[in-house]
């Protein structure tokens, strides 16, 4: 991986989704992004904005509908 991760989910049951994927989080883009498990080719990519770091990721399903969620947290700069 080009960026340093944060934070990383694999999804280990079928999901209402075509194939397998593997979410993370990456500490200096401040981005998410779903992977393809097969190839490591970027599916979606999402800027979280401003300083914030997904600190955790999960994917799961509810009724049938995938639900990203993403704890933050913010980005303290030493000076």
């Amino acid at each position: 991986m080009a960026n340093e991760i944060a934070c990383i989910h694999i999804n280990q049951f079928p999901l209402a989704y075509d194939e397998d994927v593997i979410v993370i989080g990456y500490w200096t883009t401040m981005r998410t992004q779903l992977l393809s498990a097969r190839d490591l080719s970027v599916i979606a990519s999402v800027d979280l904005g401003g300083d914030i770091i997904p600190r955790s990721i999960l994917l799961t399903e509810f009724e049938k509908d995938l639900f990203l969620l993403v704890a933050l947290g913010t980005l303290h700069k030493v000076s």
